[in-house]
């Protein structure tokens, strides 16, 4: 009655066909691996830049549409206009990350106001003046300056 069972040995795959594939398969993961993590950082930079824009246009489109309701005599510096205050008043609609707002020097009672976002990210300021040329490094940090005009 044994005769008739088949045999297993010579049904399965050798140690070194098995050896091959992992090597094809290790082989094909040195050439991915680079690509997509190059692929990553991009979008990381890309990301960063819109980021940054968004904050800009943000700041922009609350300055041209409520500036006429801001009060020369209640408010001298524009340094209550953050991120959370965009958030709140809907003109973002969530924070962004690495991103910050600095209103060097700007005094509405001047007339001008000087918006600076700030990447605080730790990406190259080269490499995202590459996405956005209005980007500037200020001591190795990214940064954009926007001068807004007197609507207020």
């Amino acid at each position: 009655m044994l005769r008739n069972q088949p045999s297993l040995a010579g049904s399965g795959f050798t140690i070194i066909e098995l050896m091959v594939v992992v090597g094809i398969i290790a082989s094909i993961l040195v050439y991915i691996i680079p690509v997509a993590y190059r692929s990553i950082e991009k979008t990381r930079i890309t990301n960063m830049a819109l980021n940054m824009r968004n904050v800009v246009k943000a700041v922009e489109d609350y300055i041209y549409t409520e500036g006429s309701k801001m009060s020369k005599a209640s408010e001298t510096d524009l340094k209550w206009l953050d991120l959370n205050f965009l958030l709140e008043k809907r003109y973002l609609s969530s924070t962004p990350d690495g991103v910050e707002i600095d209103w060097e020097d700007s005094n509405i009672s001047d007339g001008d106001a000087i918006l600076k976002v700030k990447c605080t990210a730790g990406i190259e300021a080269e490499k995202l003046k590459n996405i956005w040329n209005e980007i500037e490094d200020e001591n190795g940090t990214p940064v954009v300056y926007k001068k807004l005009a007197e609507y207020w």
